[in-house]
């Protein structure tokens, strides 16, 4: 089974690890010229999670673990894995179009430190990513990664592993680690890079996923807020 089909797998899986009770309503678009998808400024109950969470968690892995709490004076939540990988994210119903700026700030406080290359399975570990998932117009699923690169990948630059696409919003770098960073990025030109079939997705799920089970490692990373936003 491919990456693409073992996190869609997991995602369809959602409700058994989220909330209690129904499926949370997907966030649409009203108009707005910001769509806050998860704000992790704000603490919040986390057993059971905001209704409108979704953690997802895979049946071979001990999930990451994460707290609110607040790091240089930056309120936010923090992600620990420790040979551990899961991701908690929010469903979406949102035309890719209308929102396709992806704006968040993150912090890598404890960045992976492996000897495996991050270019092959077997090393592909992130302290963090963020999963975006879309659907066409014919229903068929999209996924790719927004990731912090290790040693080997730096901003702009493009992971694949398998039929896996990974983009490189930052990282690459131990000078960056311990440094707050406020990203922008047009997921729209993203998707037209890897998918050159002049589709209007829309989309689906966006998580944070933070991972060390390939290497067994550990890692610290820190999220602020992911918003959505029209050009």
């Amino acid at each position: 089974m491919n990456r693409l089909s073992r996190i869609l797998g997991t995602l369809a899986l959602g409700l058994l690890f989220g909330c209690a009770g129904e499926k949370p309503e997907p966030l649409v678009g009203n108009g707005e010229d910001a769509l806050i998808v998860m704000d992790f400024s704000v603490a919040k109950p986390l057993h059971p999670l905001p209704n409108d969470w979704v953690k997802n968690e895979f049946f071979t892995r001990v999930p990451m673990k994460y707290s609110f709490g607040t790091y240089q004076g930056v309120p936010a939540m923090r992600f620990e894995t420790d040979n551990s990988a899961s991701m908690l994210g929010r469903d979406l119903d949102i035309d890719l179009a209308q929102y396709p700026i992806l704006t968040w700030k993150w912090l890598v406080e404890v960045p992976i430190t492996s000897t495996v290359s991050e270019k092959l399975p077997e090393g592909d570990d992130h302290p963090a990513r963020l999963l975006v998932t879309l659907k066409t117009a014919k229903g068929e699923p999209r996924a790719f990664e927004i990731i912090w690169g290790n040693k080997e990948f730096r901003a702009g630059q493009y992971k694949v592993i398998g039929d896996f696409h990974h983009y490189t919003a930052n990282g690459g770098d131990p000078k960056l680690v311990g440094r707050w960073f406020e990203e922008r990025l047009d997921l729209r030109e993203i998707y037209r890079k890897i998918w050159k079939d002049g589709e209007q997705p829309r989309l689906t799920h966006i998580a944070v996923f933070c991972d060390s089970d390939e290497t067994d490692t550990r890692s610290v990373a820190w999220f602020s807020h992911i918003t959505l936003r029209t050009r």
